[in-house]
């Protein structure tokens, strides 16, 4: 299930989203668990594939190499009007919608398709696995991913996911 087994780039219409992911770390002495919020991107097409993925930061620079690796043929992009994405006009016709000032869709402009996979994302770590490790996050965002991405696909999606398998040798 992870993202990089499916070589394909993302195209069409594309929504942008960075989230902050609270993951539990290494804590104190005693047991203590100790929560870090850790950066994701979210590049979501409309009715296709969704990617997630840990960013090292959250500066431009960080966002723009993994939206390299990610990105094919691009008809439109979709952020909000964060100063830190403002790059992507680089990779096509890019749109924003502006949250700060209570701005959620303009035309087919929103960004509700990637905040929605946040949204569904978040309860279940929540309802599900009640808190992650940091170090096993990015497997965490592959498997939602994945199932996001193939949920209109009922029977296809365990065929898929033993086609991927490796074989132990």
């Amino acid at each position: 299930m992870k993202h990089d087994v499916f070589e394909d780039r993302l195209g069409g219409i594309i929504e942008v989203d960075d989230a902050v992911v609270r993951a539990s770390g290494d804590g104190p002495p005693k047991g203590h668990v100790k929560f870090e919020g850790k950066n994701v991107l979210g590049m979501a097409e409309r009715g296709g594939f969704l990617r997630m993925m840990i960013l090292d930061g959250l500066k431009a620079r960080d966002i723009k190499r993994v939206i390299a690796k990610n990105l094919g043929d691009v008809e439109e992009i979709y952020s909000d009007a964060a100063s830190r994405l403002f790059f992507l006009t680089e990779f096509g016709r890019h749109e924003t919608v502006a949250h700060v000032y209570k701005e959620y869709v303009i035309d087919e402009v929103h960004v509700n398709t990637i905040e929605n996979a946040w949204s569904l994302f978040k309860r279940g770590l929540v309802g599900m696995y009640h808190h992650v490790s940091a170090q096993y996050l990015q497997d965490y965002l592959d498997e939602f991913a994945f199932r996001y991405s193939h949920r209109k696909e009922k029977g296809a999606m365990f065929d898929l996911v033993l086609a991927n398998c490796e074989v132990a040798a």
